[in-house]
């Protein structure tokens, strides 16, 4: 957020969702992210700086505790995967990524199944899990199962990165793959990625309400070719009609390598 900017309309409080917009530097969230944002804090220090402020006392809020332990474990075990990066670097780099982008999403290396990881990270910055990029089994992918932080069905992977240039692009690309979506961020396009071959509705309601605000961006839907996506895409057209139906949606149907 700006602090000096002098226009008192660019920065806009939406009662009817709790939400909040700086039109100065594109940003917008709820009061957590507000707080995050003012103070340049993690989550669980916005949390302790509002229950300061209205005399709470989280320390002995059992909920908070338990999805404070959640995140706190995740972050240890991402840092040790990060310890093993050296096994996986090369592959990195042939993929065309940047050390600036590895250390931005934070990949790292599982010795024991042998497999790439890639942190879920919330829109507080909170690691909820992971999703593992398998190289001696199929599907290449699996994902972390659901907990209290996090839900595969309404996640999107790389919000976190993206929320404050989709309004200077005018665009947002929802993709399959994890290392499709941090390739396109490396290239300052803004991609989300979804867990699974098609979209849920849980996943549109929530970009729907990212995107209020900006009635005009272009929605790029991009499936995978070399599975049951692109069969698929009819089912998601009805689905953006019925709870979305004023949506600026486009499909982009990439060809298959060997075509």
């Amino acid at each position: 957020m700006h602090s000096n900017a002098k226009n008192p309309t660019s920065f806009t409080v939406y009662p009817q969702s709790n939400t909040w917009r700086c039109w100065s530097c594109d940003t917008s969230g709820d009061i957590l992210t507000y707080v995050m944002e003012k103070n340049q804090c993690l989550f669980s220090e916005a949390i302790e700086i509002l229950c300061d402020h209205y005399n709470l006392n989280v320390t002995k809020d059992a909920s908070y505790i338990k999805l404070k332990s959640i995140a706190d474990k995740n972050e240890n075990i991402c840092k040790r995967y990060e310890s093993k990066l050296s096994n996986i670097i090369d592959y990195l780099h042939k993929r065309g990524f940047t050390d600036k982008t590895i250390s931005t999403y934070r990949f790292g290396w599982r010795e024991d199944i042998k497999a790439l990881t890639i942190p879920l990270i919330d829109r507080y910055g909170r690691i909820v899990s992971f999703t593992y990029r398998l190289f001696n089994q199929k599907p290449k992918y699996k994902h972390g199962y659901n907990n209290e932080l996090f839900d595969k069905s309404s996640y999107w992977f790389n919000l976190v990165n993206i929320r404050k240039i989709i309004k200077k692009k005018g665009r947002v690309w929802l993709v399959e793959g994890h290392l499709d979506a941090a390739s396109a961020f490396q290239d300052d396009e803004p991609a989300l990625a979804y867990l699974g071959i098609i979209i849920s509705k849980e996943q549109l309601l929530s970009l729907k309400q990212l995107l209020l605000h900006l009635e005009d961006t272009e929605v790029i839907l991009v499936p995978d070719q070399d599975g049951k996506a692109p069969g698929r895409i009819p089912k998601v057209r009805q689905m953006f009609q019925k709870h979305w139906s004023n949506c600026n949606l486009r499909v982009a149907l990439i060809p298959k390598e060997d075509e």
